[in-house]
């Protein structure tokens, strides 16, 4: 019992076996009849005996093997088990783990509704119990993770309660926009290199079951980051985001999660793969379509002339990457290895046991990482250049120039 499960006496649980009868025949327990994979209409005792069971466990936890039943006791821990059951819709709090990557604070604020804070060691002891099993997760960069991103105010309906855990288990793209916007962008802000491996959502008041004396967590183990933290990524140095550094996303996330643009958003999703892809040079490509998508036009001619100028141009709104004439060069650099990535040009690797030049390509990596994230903190910073023609009317041929605007202000 007191890790977990419990076994049921020969002469079993009669209270338990009149509680489930109650439940079949009442409305309170509709939620817990399903139509199951031969179709026939069956009843969830299996829910109702983990509930008991994790009940129970979780009453001697915390009050002692030795302590009475307190009928107070007792409706603090049986209360959100019926919650669990009778409410249709439900309250829930989705937190990330951010692995391999250190913070300097306790806790900060991105919004009203979401912050970034340490992991509580019970919440830790929580998650831990989720298996990676046939995610492709390395259990060591699971569990490698000291805070995470919160959002609040999310809720779930279900009409039976087998569809809670289903839905919960899975990715939820609603919930994977939510923390690729956050890590986009921390990603643009620091250029850190980071990811995620587990999805949490952590009830607000109601439960399923429980475990011991931990809080209830539902979710999925996912893989989604560099490829390099599994070979041993938890023993080397990981960065460190301080709070100055925090305060540049902040102002970042607000942009994006104010920004309907969908050049934007997959402008971000192709910063994580320049930033997180174990092909460097399948890196490089990812951050030109980033480029592309937030620079070019409906017309591809002269497209790589065109980014250059559009891109350098932006410094007259953000001068973080550098003078104009720098960033040409950047440009023309990136787009010279983007076209001997995708014409077959690039040297030939030899038949080597240890490649020493697994490297290769990997500065254009950074370089394409370094010009996408500040196209994006300009373009974020000031939308309405979100229109190359605006760029090319007003900053290129000198039009009219808007008061520029930096990330910070």
């Amino acid at each position: 019992m007191l890790t977990g499960g419990f076994d049921v006496p020969e002469g079993g649980l009669p209270d338990c076996d009149r509680l489930k009868e109650f439940l079949r025949t009442h409305d309170i327990g509709k939620r817990l009849i399903y139509t199951d994979y031969k179709g026939k209409i069956a009843f969830a005792d299996y829910t109702v005996d983990r509930m008991i069971g994790g009940a129970v466990e979780k009453y001697l936890h915390k009050y002692g093997t030795e302590a009475p039943i307190v009928s107070r006791s007792r409706r603090l821990i049986l209360r959100p088990l019926m919650r669990g059951v009778i409410g249709k819709s439900k309250q829930l709090t989705l937190m990330v783990p951010i692995a391999l990557t250190h913070f300097d604070f306790d806790r900060y604020r991105l919004s009203d509704s979401t912050y970034l804070a340490r992991i509580p060691e019970r919440l830790q002891f929580s998650r831990a119990r989720m298996s990676a099993l046939g995610s492709g997760a390395s259990e060591q960069v699971v569990h490698a993770a000291t805070h995470a991103f919160v959002s609040n105010h999310w809720t779930i309906d279900a009409d039976e309660v087998g569809d809670i855990s289903k839905s919960l288990s899975s990715a939820s793209d609603n919930a994977v926009q939510a923390i690729e916007s956050f890590l986009g962008a921390l990603r643009a802000a620091t250029g850190v290199k980071t990811g995620y491996a587990q999805l949490l959502w952590v009830p607000r008041g109601w439960a399923l079951d429980y475990y011991c004396d931990l809080p209830p967590t539902y979710g999925t183990t996912v893989r989604q980051y560099p490829s390099e933290f599994d070979r041993y990524g938890w023993v080397g140095g990981c960065p460190t985001v301080s709070v100055a550094e925090m305060d540049s996303v902040r102002c970042i996330y607000e942009q994006i999660t104010n920004n309907e643009s969908e050049a934007v958003r997959l402008a971000i999703k192709r910063l994580s793969g320049c930033l997180t892809r174990s092909d460097p040079l399948d890196a490089v490509l990812d951050g030109t379509i980033g480029l592309e998508l937030l620079l070019g036009d409906s017309e591809n001619q002269s497209l790589s002339y065109k980014l250059r100028l559009r891109a350098a141009s932006l410094s007259f709104l953000d001068n973080s990457a550098g003078p104009a004439s720098e960033i040409v060069d950047k440009v023309k650099r990136i787009y010279k290895a983007r076209s001997a990535i995708v014409h077959g040009v690039t040297s030939k690797q030899k038949k080597k046991v240890v490649n020493h030049s697994a490297s290769v390509g990997e500065d254009d990596r950074q370089l394409a990482a370094e010009l996408l994230r500040f196209v994006l903190r300009a373009l974020l910073a000031n939308p309405d250049y979100l229109d190359p023609m605006k760029i090319d009317g007003r900053l290129i041929l000198r039009g009219e120039l808007e008061t520029p605007r930096t990330p910070e202000s």
